[in-house]
């Protein structure tokens, strides 16, 4: 998540807080974000947005289905 912050954005700020045993960690960027209408389709294992498969970048589309089974 952090990765595609950075990928996709110019300026990203990242925030960890801590308390009661959990950690919640926020990250907040400019980037281009996910369209509301494909925001449940891209948590889908191997899934990109076609904007993605334009950019000089490997993925497999597997970082965000981990991502949210680990949270």
């Amino acid at each position: 998540v952090v990765g595609n912050a950075f990928r996709y954005a110019k300026t990203v700020e990242i925030n960890a807080n801590h308390g009661r045993g959990t950690l919640l960690v926020t990250i907040d960027d400019d980037g281009p974000g996910i369209p509301p209408e494909k925001r449940e389709h891209v948590f889908k294992p191997f899934v990109r947005l076609d904007e993605a498969r334009n950019l000089d970048a490997s993925g497999t589309g597997l970082g965000l289905a981990i991502a949210r089974d680990i949270a």
